[in-house]
Formats: structure tokens, sequence, C-alpha cells
């Protein structure tokens, strides 16, 4: 039996060992092995990136330049000269028109009505008067009005003679030399930009330092150096129970020259999951309430400084406390391997617990891994909180 587990054993040793020398040769950007319980493994990823680079570079061109040159150009131009003459005198006249005002007797014809007259008779022997309207009298009345109308006369004035003079145009011929330019071809350097392609080197010594010696677990450890320079590691988890993979990372990077080493360090521990998360997997049991006093049973808690404890408690809509703790901050009392008792006393947090009542007790046992020191690899679908809802009367003491 002993000689069989040893060749097994040489057999994976054998195997890692070609891993590990496949990977060195042949400069592969991924390498595999898988942890049986050694104590250190190392290899060296090598990847290439190429990257377009530019450079300038002296050619030559046809170019064009202007090259002047003089030439006699001539035409015809429209020039001015002053010419004078004498204009003889004479008479300069005009017709102007003088408003001429006289009185005009007019008529205009008013008329009015004659006072009303009394006439009397005798009618059957008795007099009879009536009145009788005055007649409408019309006349000429004469008025004056005052009529004004143009009168023309002709004007004249004697004019004495006069020199005139005008700018009288006229060409000329005009010469002049112009200056024009002629298109002319040359050879000329241009700087251009050249790309060109350069393969960096991108070396990763890698090397796993386990500190949980012959931990039994088997977990497949796969590390890749990219393009870029990035190092990603990936494990998979293949033990007989659920194991956490925590690592440590450190990088030192070196140039040489276009190409980077870098010297990556991981540092690996593991964990037992059921017994991290025992706290919150176990439960809460054995609950009990008094009225200073709040007691139950959880599940062994091994590490302090990552676990916490939500408590709520409850009673007809009132929340008498609600509050999260810390595992220092509880009274924790070993019951058993897996288990502990919590102890929180009521009256020194200042919670007022009735006899008479029903309590609604609300209780979150959490484990925060990001609390630890190391990287979780593989925290995937893990539960970590749990709520524990128990609905309890007060213990009568």
């Amino acid at each position: 039996m002993k000689q069989g587990f040893f060749l097994s054993l040489c057999c994976v040793v054998f195997i890692f060992s070609f891993s590990f020398a496949f990977a060195y040769e042949e400069n592969q950007s991924t390498n595999m092995f898988t942890y049986v319980g050694q104590g250190d493994q190392g290899f060296e990823l090598v990847n290439f990136e190429e990257v377009t680079r530019y450079r300038d570079e002296m050619v030559y061109n046809t170019c064009t330049r202007q090259v002047p040159y003089n030439e006699q150009e001539c035409s015809y131009e429209t020039r001015y000269r002053n010419e004078c003459h004498n204009v003889p005198g004479g008479q300069d006249c005009r017709t102007v028109n003088d408003n001429v005002c006289s009185n005009v007797t007019r008529y205009r014809t008013e008329c009015s009505n004659s006072g009303s007259t009394t006439q009397c008779r005798n009618e059957g022997g008795r007099r009879v008067c009536r009145e009788v309207p005055g007649q409408r009298v019309c006349r000429q009345v004469p008025y004056t009005e005052r009529v004004c109308r143009n009168v023309p006369r002709r004007v004249c004035t004697n004019l004495p003679s006069r020199r005139v003079c005008e700018n009288v145009p006229y060409s000329e011929r005009v010469c002049r030399t112009v200056t024009r330019y002629r298109t002319e071809q040359y050879s000329c350097p241009t700087t251009v930009r050249v790309p060109y392609t350069v393969r960096i080197e991108k070396v990763a010594n890698v090397n796993f330092e386990f500190l949980t010696d012959n931990f039994d677990a088997v977990v497949d450890f796969r590390t890749t150096l990219l393009k870029t320079g990035e190092i990603k590691l990936q494990v998979v988890d293949r033990s007989n129970r659920r194991v956490l993979v925590l690592v440590n990372k450190r990088t030192d990077v070196q140039e040489r020259g276009e190409d980077t080493i870098y010297n990556v360090f991981y540092t690996v521990k593991f964990l037992d999951a059921a017994e991290v998360l025992l706290p919150v997997t176990s439960g809460v049991t054995d609950l009990v309430l008094y009225t200073d006093e709040l007691s139950f049973n959880l599940g062994n808690i091994v590490n302090e400084r990552i676990f916490s404890l939500r408590v709520r408690i409850a009673s007809e809509g009132i929340v008498k406390m609600d509050r999260v703790f810390a595992a220092s901050e509880l009274d924790l009392r070993n019951n058993s391997v897996d288990s502990v008792r919590a102890i929180l006393d009521l009256d020194r947090l200042g919670v007022l617990i009735r006899n008479s009542q029903v309590y609604n007790i609300s209780i979150t046992p959490s484990v925060n891994l990001e609390r630890l020191d190391f990287e979780v690899l593989n925290i995937g679908n893990i539960e970590t909180s749990k709520t524990f809802n128990v609905t309890i009367p007060v213990t009568m003491e």
C-alpha cells in the first residue's frame, strides 16, 4: 500500500516537473499546475506585444515654387487736360411771376322773415281776428374780397464776357515694367512618418509559496501573462471539501530596454470553508430571553476579526434594539468544539424587556471575507450571511 502511494506521488511530481519544464522551455504565456501539498512552485511566462512605432525618414519629392520675372507692358490710358476759352457777354433773361392782389366787390344772398300781422273782420255779427304770418324776404348784399394771382413778367440781366475752363479726356499710350510669376519644379527633401513594428517581450518570473504545508486540498492554478503585461490568476477547487484559496500578490517590475521583466510573488493560504462559515451555516439554536439577558448558541468562530452579528428585538411593532456587534463586543463562552454560547447583557445595553410581552428576535451572523489580509479568489456563491427569526416570550427566572 505504501509502495503504491509512493509511486503515485512520484508520478504527480513528474507531471508537475514536466509541466514546469514545458512552460519554461517553450516560453508559454499560460502555466497550469495543481497543488497537492507542495511547499512552493515556480515557473517563467513569456508573451510578446507588437507595438506600432514611428520614425522620421527623409524622402525626395517634386516640389513647385513661384519664380518672379519682369515684363514690359503697354496700354492706352485715359488722361485729362485742362482747356479754357472765352465766352462773350450777353443777356440772361428769365420769366418770373409776381403775386398781384386787388379788392373785388362780390354779392351774397341774405334772407329774413317779416313779422306776423293780426287781421280782424266782422263775421255774422261778431268780430273775428287771426294772426297772419309774415313773408320771407331775400336781397343781395355786397361785400369786399381780396383776390391774388400770379402775373408773369420778363426779367433780363446783362452778363459780362468770361473765361471758362474744363477737363477734356484724351488717350495716351503708357508702358511700364510688371513683375509676374511662373511655376518651376525642383527636387525637395521631405520628412515623413514611417510606421514600423516593435516586438516587445514580456517575461514573468512567477513564484508560489504555500503557507499551509500539506493542507488536504487539490486546487488547480492557472496563471496567464497577457500581452499588456497584466498577470491573471485563476483557481479551481477540486478538493473533497470546500476550500477557500487566499492569495497575497507582490510584483517587482524591471525594464530591460524595450522589454519588461515581472517578478511576481504569490503567497497562498488555504482555509476550510466549512470552519470559516460555521457561525453562518450552523444557525442560531437554544435561544433564551430574560428581562436582562439574551443568550443563544452559534457555530464556532474561527476568525473573530471577520465576524459580525446583527441583533434586532421588537415587540408589538416597536423596535427595542437593532444593532451590529463585533465578536469582541459579545460574551462568548465555549459550548463544544463546534459551537459557542453568545450572551448579551440587555441591562448594560439599555434594552427594556417586560415579562408580559412576546418578542420577535432577528439574529444575522455574518462573515466578511474582505477583511482578511489575503484576497479570496474563489468566493463564488458562498453564503456569508444568514438571518434567523424567532418569536418567543420572556423566560421567567
